[in-house]
């Protein structure tokens, strides 16, 4: 078993279900918690933790695929440089309307003065989309680069210009984790994949991508919030917050496996696509579905409401559907270098499973991978939508 996850260290679901189990490990090491607001697991919630880690690796057992990602450059058809282009301009567009009135002053700058998130304009309606989907634009170019096997100067300085506007738009004025953490990770493996024998540089950018999550989580606060005092000491800071973003997310699932709460079948899971049809009900809970949190945190795992739909079933159900999903992709990658860009995308979702379903429990999580889909495959130079044969 050790030399599967060695030999298969590149696969996301591998990397997910072992960060999974370690987190939760943590997390439940009862010396380390609040006893103000958490509680003591139960067997339930241990069956839950197991088997939503292992339902979502269980496909990578199942469906066995061979180790290693077939990387080879090719040209990139010039329908790909137009869409990525065009999407590039209008998310720059977006942003200058979105944030026109602060331009020169971003809210990084009032670090300190509480949550700074409340100082970012929304988004604009419809057109919000266009600026969530700016990371995978950049991941766009960024493939672009490593895997073309023609690079003109020009592209080279616009991929790099633009994927500094990303980082700049997203750390400086959105100051979006969510955004972020899409960003990066989906970066790093698309470099560690085209540059294998990079692989300790990238592990030191990849600690300096966990101090830029914590500077911007940090900038976000106020010096006084309970997520930095968690662990006293001089590194306790940084422990702490790590620790209180994964526990109480677990916390929390964990006080709804031991609430009273009736099963909503499929109303939770769904939403995302259910509440186009039934906006009325969500909005006034007609499905009973019941958020738990503990003080201000208020985020979950991924499984909350797989759980709070079906039980355990639903933990299962749900997650081995997931993982069987990421298998197919992950076949698709490995084959075809084309899908290493959309396999990308979902390294945000299985390495933050403990902190939520960032696959499809709200509408603007689940069609950044249906339009990636649709990138990878301009990626092709001939694309025949529909053939007829005699």
């Amino acid at each position: 078993m050790g030399k599967f996850f060695i030999r298969n260290m590149l696969h996301p679901l591998v990397m997910a279900s072992v960060l999974w189990f370690i987190i939760a490990g943590v997390v439940s090491y009862e010396p380390f918690f609040n006893i103000d607001l958490q509680s003591v697991w139960s067997l339930d919630m241990h069956l839950v933790v197991i088997v939503g880690g292992v339902s979502i690796f269980i496909p990578t057992i199942v469906f066995p695929i061979r180790v290693g990602y077939r990387v080879e450059r090719f040209l990139i058809p010039n329908h790909f440089k137009v869409c990525v282009n065009t999407m590039a301009i209008l998310s720059v567009i977006v942003f200058f309307i979105r944030f026109k009135n602060s331009i020169f002053h971003p809210a990084i700058l009032n670090a300190g003065d509480g949550d700074l998130k409340e100082l970012v304009p929304p988004g604009i309606a419809g057109l919000h989309y266009i600026d969530l989907f700016t990371p995978i634009i950049g991941l766009c170019l960024f493939f672009e680069i490593l895997y073309s096997s023609k690079v003109s100067k020009s592209r080279l300085v616009f991929a790099l210009l633009f994927n500094l506007f990303v980082l700049i738009s997203i750390v400086m004025y959105k100051i979006s984790r969510d955004e972020l953490t899409q960003y990066l990770v989906g970066f790093l493996f698309i470099w560690i994949v085209a540059r294998p024998a990079h692989r300790l540089r990238i592990a030191l950018l990849g600690l300096s991508v966990l101090w830029l999550i914590f500077i911007i989580t940090s900038a976000r606060l106020d010096e006084n919030s309970a997520v930095f005092n968690h662990f006293s000491g001089g590194l306790g800071v940084f422990f702490s917050i790590f620790y209180t973003y994964t526990a109480y997310n677990f916390e929390n699932v964990n006080k709804l496996v031991s609430a009273d709460v009736q099963p909503t079948y499929i109303w939770g899971s769904l939403k995302f696509i259910l509440r186009f049809f039934y906006s009325d009900e969500y909005d006034k809970n007609a499905f009973n579905i019941v958020m738990k949190d503990s003080a201000f945190f208020n985020a979950k795992t991924y499984l909350y409401m797989f759980y709070h739909d079906m039980r355990l079933y639903g933990v299962f159900l749900y997650s081995f559907l997931l993982g069987t999903c990421t298998q197919f992709v992950y076949y698709l990658a490995v084959n075809n270098s084309r899908f290493i860009l959309l396999l990308a995308t979902f390294l945000k979702p299985l390495l933050f499973m403990f902190f939520g379903n960032f696959f499809f429990v709200e509408l603007t999580y689940f069609f950044v991978y249906p339009l990636t889909f649709c990138f990878a495959v301009l990626l092709y130079r001939k694309i025949y939508i529909l053939k007829f044969t005699k």
